[in-house]
């Protein structure tokens, strides 16, 4: 799984809120007013516009007589405001939902988390139990002052396991706190790959006139960057809790701006020879984006129904007392009538 740093990144101020909008925003219009500067001035962009819009109105004919001012301006006015107003709106599909969003969770489960204390080892041992939960330990320091089977009964069939289930119960906190913190961690990537290809997008389309040849070195690829495994919980005592996990490919910190980069040969190329090419070029990039990012909320939606899964069927589980990781049998004693508790627990003194 992703190291703690980062699974504990904070969000890049870039990445949040309205500075996250307003740079999608202005870049998406300037990418827009670009392409449209592009279409009308440089030649083989607008020769290809042209020859378009000539077949899309005389589908079927060639166009062998030249081309009137009239046509010449309705076209010119269709590339100002027809055939680029796709752009804003498909990056706004980006806006939502902000990363920040899942910090008031995170933070939750962080709270509960601490609340348990200690940690569970992979040995199956507890350590660093709080004041609070030690008082559990000190129940059964008491009741070696009592005899008598609801006393017995009461040590091994409720106070042991429950010592046993309370890390637990946190272990799951704890890999319920890690998914989100991948979720949100997934958010920040896309949100980073948004910015990252308008960047890309703009300097392509400003490439189109500078020279006849093909920048090769435009190229994007998005950095959300998924793989499914398995992540073991490391619970007590040695119930081996196997739940799905999203694992993340890193190649940095988030906070440093180190994100992960795409190999070379599975990056999109944006450039093109015309404004019309790089902008087809930027909706498969979007296209991509999307593709994977539903690929990635899929897979990060699964690893918390199976955690959730998981822990039901083991608290499903039938067996002996202290056998379930999650819950322990109720004493005979929370049963009993007050007189056969006078009759069987008394103190030993």
């Amino acid at each position: 799984m992703a190291s703690a740093e980062i699974l504990d990144a904070p969000i890049p101020v870039r990445l949040t809120g309205e500075t996250y909008a307003s740079a999608v925003r202005q870049g998406a219009r300037r990418l827009k007013e670009e392409l449209i500067r592009q279409t009308i001035e440089d030649a083989d962009s607008w020769a290809k516009a042209v020859a378009a819009k000539w077949d899309e109105e005389h589908p079927g004919v060639p166009q062998r007589r030249g081309i009137t001012e009239e046509e010449f301006n309705r076209y010119r006015e269709r590339v100002r405001t027809e055939d680029y107003e796709w752009i804003v709106p498909s990056f706004e599909r980006h806006l939502d939902p902000d990363p920040m969003q899942f910090d008031a969770v995170v933070l939750l489960l962080g709270q509960i988390e601490a609340k348990f204390g200690g940690d569970a080892q992979t040995s199956g041992g507890w350590t660093g139990s709080s004041s609070a939960l030690g008082r559990i330990n000190d129940v059964r320091g008491e009741m070696v002052h009592w005899a008598g089977e609801f006393r017995t009964n009461f040590i091994s069939s409720f106070v042991t396991p429950l010592e046993n289930t309370l890390p637990n119960h946190r272990e799951l906190v704890r890999l319920a706190g890690d998914q989100m913190k991948l979720t949100r961690l997934i958010y920040m990537r896309r949100r980073e790959a948004v910015l990252t290809l308008l960047d890309q997008a703009i300097n392509a389309t400003q490439a189109v006139s500078r020279n006849s040849s093909v920048d090769t070195t435009l190229k994007w690829g998005t950095i959300i960057m998924v793989a499914v495994g398995t992540v073991i919980g490391a619970f007590n005592p040695g119930v081996a809790l196997l739940t799905a996990g999203v694992l993340l490919e890193v190649g940095g910190t988030v906070g440093q701006g180190l994100l992960p980069d795409r190999p070379e040969e599975e990056k999109l190329p944006l450039a093109a020879p015309t404004a019309a090419e790089v902008a087809i070029n930027v909706s498969t990039a979007l296209g991509q984006i999307s593709s994977e990012f539903a690929e990635a909320e899929r897979h990060a939606s699964n690893a918390l129904f199976t955690l959730t899964r998981a822990v039901e069927a083991e608290r499903m589980r039938a067996g002996t007392p202290g056998t379930n990781p999650f819950t322990v049998p109720a004493p005979t004693i929370a049963t009993a009538t007050p007189a056969q508790i006078i009759e069987d627990l008394h103190p030993t003194g």
